[in-house]
């Protein structure tokens, strides 16, 4: 073995200070780069998850009309609501025996549910109640048969829309593009 081939072998291997900090630098801009797009993947996550809060709710009392064979109401809790919240401060569900679309205490009362925080529920145009007639289906009240709901997180441009119809059982979302007027 030659006295070069002898000297490479004795070098030694690693990284000097330099490109450790040259690394470091690197990796710190795709640290900074990717903080602020984690964030809006965790508001989006949550903003779905209070759709779909927002979505089983409405889905069970369409299936306890169902499963009773009777029409179950679902309304807001608060009877004077934020206008651009009608539907996000609580919800009451029960059996509008005398059909007045208003909650009486000698009626059986469903479910009650809590404010769905951190999301703003609008109906659009304003409502305040909805009938689920025993078919499942969403009952005309004062000659409305559709039903079209806003929801809007805080912090988030964009949310969804659901829209609940008379003529079909299903309620279908879709992306609603403009949340800075809610």
């Amino acid at each position: 073995m030659s006295i070069q081939d002898r000297a490479r072998q004795l070098t030694v291997k690693g990284f000097s200070l330099i490109e450790l900090l040259i690394v470091l630098a690197i990796s710190a801009i795709f640290v900074v780069m990717a903080v602020p797009n984690i964030r809006q993947i965790m508001l989006l996550n949550q903003l779905e998850a209070k759709e779909n809060e927002f979505l089983n709710i409405v889905k069970s009392m369409r299936n306890e009309a169902i499963k009773r064979g009777l029409p179950i109401t679902l309304a807001p809790i608060n009877s004077a609501p934020d206008v651009s919240n009608e539907w996000g401060d609580g919800l009451r569900a029960w059996i509008d025996v005398n059909g007045d679309n208003a909650y009486d205490s000698t009626e059986e009362l469903i479910q009650q549910f809590a404010a769905i925080n951190g999301v703003s529920v609008n109906a659009n145009p304003n409502f305040s109640v909805i009938s689920f007639r025993p078919t499942g289906r969403v009952g005309e009240i004062s000659g409305r048969s559709t039903y079209s709901f806003d929801l809007c997180a805080a912090g988030r441009s964009e949310g969804a829309t659901f829209l609940l119809a008379s003529y079909d059982s299903k309620l279908q979302r879709s992306v609603k593009a403009d949340c800075s007027k809610i």
